[in-house]
């Protein structure tokens, strides 16, 4: 067996270990951390002339930024074994070939479920803007796909458009947790 692939398989036991044992052991955290993901109607009422706006609000589950990052651990996990697995037959035991399909797939996920996370720990569950981020982070790990496939070639346009994406994802959890006041929002 090559070292590459002993490598990704000791990866994946590591990975599926560390996720485990979150789950195991950090059930209170787990609970204590839960926001509820819900979406919004607005409902427009009028009253003799009078508009007011009612919105309410429907929770769909609720979801631990602390079981997240366990999902992403075990996730991790299962990349390593494809890896492990795909890449054998390899003269390395790695992917010789660029883009990794196999690592930008899972950072699509991974990277996406990670950023989930840091939406939840500030309180913010909107479906919507969860689903908005889910796009733009599947995206953005295209652009770096993208930018490994064409290395040699024009990856700069790649580049300027993932800078956009992420600045997109980042600028609101980042003001989101600068003007967070109550504790009691997130895990704060």
């Amino acid at each position: 067996m090559k070292t590459w692939t002993i490598i990704h398989l000791v990866l994946a036991v590591a990975h599926a270990l560390v996720g485990a044992l979150v789950w195991i052991f950090l059930g209170d955290g787990i609970d204590d951390s839960r926001q509820e993901v819900y979406e919004t109607t607005p409902t427009l009422v009028t009253d003799g002339g009078k508009y007011d706006l009612v919105i309410e609000k429907h929770v769909h589950f609720s979801a631990s930024p602390i079981e997240v990052h366990a999902l992403v651990s075990i996730l991790t996990a299962v990349s390593h074994v494809v890896s492990a697995t795909k890449y054998a037959c390899t003269t390395q035991g790695v992917c010789d070939t660029r883009p990794n399909v196999v690592r930008w797939g899972e950072y699509s996920i991974t990277a996406t479920l990670i950023t989930l996370s840091g939406y939840l720990t500030v309180g913010h569950g909107d479906l919507y803007v969860l689903l908005s981020m889910i796009f733009l982070g599947i995206s953005l790990q295209l652009c770096g796909y993208f930018i490994e496939k064409h290395i040699d070639a024009d990856w700069g346009s790649y580049l300027w458009l993932g800078t956009g994406i992420e600045t997109g994802i980042v600028l609101p959890i980042t003001l989101w947790t600068i003007f967070t006041e109550n504790a009691e929002i997130g895990i704060l």
